[in-house]
């Protein structure tokens, strides 16, 4: 008798020969839909009302299908007191090994790394080709103070600095402790069609080291969002004009159960830039109010998370009182693929924020 004529033991036959109770199938196959659901939603259903609230903590998904993964492997071993067939144990312990993997890969393929804080400092500035540092941060309606917010500018070097949530005096005052401290900044705020009206939470401000580049606002290419964003474009007398990016900042609306239209509007609107002829040369930074994972960042067109460039997309930036392994990477810092290289990104807390502040130091490669 060869080996794959042996007969299988006595309690393996007997567990094939029963049938899979009609309660077992159905409890196997909605397993399979909800994790299923939890691990890729689709670009559409992932952008619909309560979807996009419900895959947006991938790290929830990840605990719970790990634990699921825990509860499947120890039914197995016991099977409750052998009344679950053997075959169910095995199916519902593959499936939730599926979805835990699929969803660590999924949650955490773009990165957890972070560099020392340090390594995104640029000290030389004004000189064409050489490495920039850009910072992106929710102040959480003005809750981060303007002499914070400052002082990690400074210690970094920032070159750009995206603020959502802010006051137009306190960005003001932001760019007048950085020249205090020898880099003027120009600034520039939301464009008017863009806020609500609300100054703290409305307001998008851009501010840009004069030794980078000399800019001015642009409304024709800022993005339409709810709550504030900005374009601006070098000056053609620049005498770094034709290596100087376009530069926009925005904040998209959250992706609230009646809302999720204004989101994807307002998330569309902001990768707009990344689709037309600006791309090519372009740093886009805020608030998106969305993950990796959602649809609305599924095509990103000429543009790259500088984050997940260098290993760090899936660091959460929202809320800060999780862990960064479990919180939410909802800001982004986009940039020119073919123009824009990550040396190295991390991310920080600032008092009074509930976001982390994004800062990448970015090589310009296409010279």
């Amino acid at each position: 008798m060869t080996e794959s004529n042996k007969p299988n033991p006595p309690f393996v036959q007997k567990d094939m020969e029963r049938q899979i109770p009609r309660r077992w199938k159905i409890a196997l196959i909605v397993t399979a839909i909800i994790l299923g659901l939890t691990v890729y939603p689709g670009k559409w259903l992932s952008s619909q009302p309560l979807f996009a609230l419900l895959v947006a903590p991938r790290s929830l998904w990840i605990v719970v299908s790990l634990i699921a993964l825990l509860i499947s492997v120890i039914v197995f071993m016991v099977r409750w007191r052998r009344r679950l067939p053997r075959r169910v144990a095995s199916l519902f312990m593959a499936i939730t090994m599926v979805a835990a993997f699929a969803n660590v890969i999924i949650g955490w393929g773009e990165g957890l790394r972070t560099f020392p804080l340090d390594s995104v400092t640029t000290k030389e500035k004004g000189y064409f080709g050489t490495d920039i540092t850009v910072m992106s941060l929710n102040t959480n309606e003005g809750k981060a103070k303007p002499q914070d917010i400052a002082k990690l500018g400074k210690k970094v070097g920032a070159d750009i600095i995206a603020l959502t949530e802010i006051d137009p005096q306190d960005a003001k005052k932001v760019a007048q402790l950085m020249e205090d401290a020898g880099t003027p900044m120009q600034v520039f705020d939301s464009v008017e069609s863009t806020r609500a009206g609300n100054p703290k939470r409305d307001n998008t401000s851009l501010l840009v080291s004069i030794y980078f580049g000399t800019y001015e606002v642009d409304k024709s290419i800022t993005p339409n969002t709810h709550l504030g964003a900005v374009a601006v474009k070098p000056v053609s007398y620049d005498a770094n004009f034709l290596y100087l990016p376009t530069l926009a900042a925005g904040h998209a609306f959250p992706p609230g159960v009646t809302s999720t239209r204004k989101w994807r509007n307002d998330v569309s609107e902001m990768l707009k830039l990344c689709h037309d002829a600006r791309g090519g040369n372009l740093i886009l930074a805020g608030d998106f109010n969305a993950a990796p994972w959602h649809g609305v960042l599924s095509d990103t067109g000429a543009c790259q998370s500088a984050l997940a460039a260098a290993d760090s997309g899936s660091v959460g930036t929202w809320p800060t009182y999780l862990p960064k392994i479990l919180g939410i990477p909802i800001d982004h810092i986009m940039v020119s693929k073919t123009r824009w290289g990550t040396v190295s990104s991390t991310l920080t807390t600032v008092p009074g924020s509930d976001h982390r502040a994004l800062l990448a130091k970015l090589r310009y490669v296409a010279i």
